[in-house]
C-alpha cells in the first residue's frame, strides 16, 4: 500500500512538470501570435 503511494505521488509530481511546461508553450505561442499580427 505504502508502495502504491509513493507512486502515486511521483505520477503528480511529474504532471505537474508536464502541466507546467505546457502551459509555458502555450504563453510563448500566445506571444509569438502576437508579434506576428502585429
Amino acid at each position: 500500500m505504502n508502495n502504491l503511494r509513493f507512486e502515486n505521488e511521483i505520477l503528480q509530481e511529474t504532471f505537474k512538470d508536464c502541466y507546467s511546461r505546457v502551459s509555458v508553450q502555450e504563453e510563448n505561442l500566445k506571444s509569438m501570435d502576437k508579434k506576428h499580427a502585429v
